[in-house]
């Protein structure tokens, strides 16, 4: 080859060089396919991580790599269509998350874009997406939450079924005659799959056909169900339990590999269709190694030797276990000791406490007073609760117009005590507590120099009731001992914590909160608390004793205004099936105190209702729901009851113009 030729296959191979080389990286630049899909399962795989240890770095990983929007029916449609490979506990956390929250700070960002109640229109969509037409309603139900977990808290289940019941219902017209009946159906349908099939429940405990039938009688605008249809709903779910199909599968391996079928027993506890927090979790996990150790302490225990000298008998084994009599619950002990002992406990209590003035022989007397409350309570001896409860009661002398010492100001405090800490398990035993409460209100009032309500409220002839001089002297004075020993804030307490008491507790509170304010409006309020203290009082000498105005007062509506307080804390956290069997109860006292004959107290109620139900009212509804119309119903009452007055008519036809 010349010279000349040199360069120019020099430069030629130079060329081809830079060429290869562009074409290595543009390849690298561009991705094929499968590169691409490889690297969108990695990103998938990730987020699905990232959303099981948190929901929005889930949510925000998966926007950022583009598997969906910050829309809210994207969104819906990228948990429904993912439900089988993200976590369903997340995804019904994202489901019930609360009206308004937000998925991005700010003010002014539309709802379907992030903002404010972001969360409700997922789940909207979400549901909308489903398809439930010509199915069973149980079937129904199990299509519905076999895409996700049901949190734990009680108005996000509320939120979730309130919006699959409408979804039913406009699918199936002809089924039910209303989502309300659909929405009742279905919380009933879930806490019996979980009453037949959770294991903590004793068989002889668990929900049989007839209660079930029971429960759902009047569901259908007042009327009932087809007998044959809750039938069958019951039988397919005691023959096959709501599950999810992960814990169906992990429940199967479990049984498969495990070789300890103690364990076993405790991996799974029956269906576990509601989901937990953090914290829930982790006291149940507390719970389970306390259960295990304890039961690993009680074998221990029960294979010690045996001292022979110390028994007449030697303990019965059978197949390498101790004879069951050997082996007994301290709770099952405790129940009947408590039953043969509590009636002279009370006598002797009560007979100390009555004569003593010694303040640590008091304290003593008040503690087994409240321990003894405390028991039958809890141990559901409902007769013992009430006469401990009754018997307190009577001691603070809230009953009757006599000077106060100090042991019934403490009386009164304990009872406060009580009520915070135990009201659970009070029941019926509320009356005379709330009855206290009621007159403790009447003291505060004399405290600060002002008249009682029924002082202006009475008409007529009622003015004649008025109590004498000495008597309001001695009220006005009881009222400061007891304003400075006892916080007007123990006494907001017992009505604010009402927000805590299980729907069965708070149900029994509100019963007896209206029977009080029953007997305020009538002027009888002392009754079941007064009768305590005479004697003593007489024999000591040092309480004196300046009368009664038991039966004599006139109406107050301290425990209707308490009621009003009562029902403004629990609207917003109630679930919805909850807050109208409530709203039942108030709304008919309500009714009955608007037709009074006092018009004063008459037109408080009316106030009443109009507050409430103005505040009710602001909630959202879904279409065809009937609860906003079901809380206007004591108007209605009002209306067509005959003995109402006729201003009071008018007034209500004024308010729903």
């Amino acid at each position: 080859m010349s010279r000349s030729t040199r360069p120019m296959a020099l430069t030629l191979n130079l060329n081809a060089t830079e060429t290869l080389q562009s074409s290595r990286t543009l390849q690298e630049r561009s991705p094929t396919p499968s590169t691409k899909k490889r690297t969108a399962q990695q990103n998938f795989e990730i987020g699905r991580v990232k959303f099981t240890l948190s929901l929005k770095g889930g949510l925000n990983f998966f926007i950022d790599s583009g598997f969906v929007e910050l829309d809210a029916k994207d969104m819906a449609r990228f948990l429904y269509e993912n439900s089988e490979t993200l976590d369903k506990t997340q995804i019904g956390e994202v489901l019930g998350k609360e009206p308004d929250s937000s998925f991005v700070k700010g003010d002014g960002v539309d709802a379907e874009k992030g903002g404010s109640g972001f969360f409700l229109q997922v789940l909207y969509h979400y549901v909308d997406m489903m398809e439930f037409s010509g199915l069973m309603f149980d079937d129904a139900i199990r299509l519905f939450l076999s895409g996700f977990r049901l949190p734990g808290e009680a108005q996000k289940i509320d939120r979730i079924m309130e919006k699959f019941a409408e979804r039913f219902t406009r699918q199936n017209e002809d089924v039910f005659p209303s989502p309300d009946t659909a929405f009742i159906l279905g919380f009933s349908v879930i806490m019996l799959n979980t009453d037949l099939h959770n294991p903590s429940i004793k068989p002889e405990r668990r929900m049989t056909i007839e209660s079930f039938l029971r429960n759902n009688k009047g569901i259908a605008d007042g009327g009932d169900l087809p007998e044959e249809v809750l039938t069958g709903i019951f039988n397919r779910i005691k023959e096959k339990p709501f599950s999810l199909k992960e814990d169906d599968e992990a429940r199967e391996k479990v049984s498969k590999e495990s070789t300890n079928t103690f364990e076993s027993l405790f991996v799974f506890e029956g269906p576990t269709l509601f989901g937990s927090s953090a914290d829930e979790k982790k006291r149940e996990k507390f719970r389970k190694e306390r259960e295990e150790m304890m039961a690993a302490s009680e074998q221990l225990f029960k294979k010690r030797p045996v001292d022979k000298s110390s028994y007449s008998r030697k303990p019965s084994v059978e197949g390498g276990q101790l004879d069951s009599t050997d082996s007994v619950s301290p709770a099952d002990v405790v129940k009947p000791m408590f039953d043969v002992t509590w009636g002279p406990l009370i006598g002797t209590l009560s007979q100390v406490l009555e004569s003593s003035t010694n303040e640590t022989i008091v304290a003593l007397c008040l503690s087994g007073f409240v321990y003894s409350i405390r028991l039958s309570s809890q141990s559901g001896m409902s007769l013992a609760r009430n006469t401990f409860v009754n018997s307190l009661a009577k001691f603070t002398t809230l009953g009757s117009i006599k000077e106060m010492k100090s042991k019934n100001i403490e009386c009164i405090r304990t009872l406060l005590s009580i009520a915070i800490i135990d009201g659970e398990y009070l029941g019926e035993s509320w009356a005379p507590i709330l009855q206290c409460i009621s007159q403790l209100g009447r003291l505060h009032l004399f405290a600060s120099g002002l008249d009682s309500e029924d002082e202006f409220l009475q008409t007529g002839s009622a003015q004649l009731n008025k109590i004498s001089e000495a008597a309001r002297e001695m009220e006005e004075n009881n009222g400061k001992a007891v304003l400075a020993a006892v916080n007007e804030v123990l006494i907001d307490k017992v009505f604010s914590s009402s927000v805590t008491l299980s729907a069965r507790g708070v149900v029994s509170f509100i019963e007896q909160l209206i029977a009080v304010s029953e007997a305020e409006i009538s002027g009888d309020t002392k009754k079941g608390i007064s009768g305590v203290g005479s004697s003593a009082g007489t024999a000591s000498g040092s309480q004196k004793v300046v009368g009664s105005s038991h039966g004599t007062e006139g109406p107050r509506i301290f425990s209707m205004q308490r009621l009003v307080e009562v029902a403004d804390y629990n609207m917003n956290i109630r679930p919805r099936l909850t807050w109208s069997q409530l709203w039942e109860s108030m709304g008919n006292h309500f009714a009955k105190v608007g037709c009074n004959e006092n018009a004063m107290v008459s037109m408080f109620a009316i106030d009443a209702l109009r507050q409430l139900s103005f505040k009710f009212l602001e909630k959202p509804e879904l279409t065809d729901f009937n609860f906003q119309r079901l809380f206007l119903k004591p108007f209605l009452l009002i209306m067509k009851n005959q003995s109402s007055r006729e201003d009071i008519r008018e007034l209500v036809f004024a308010l729903c113009r």
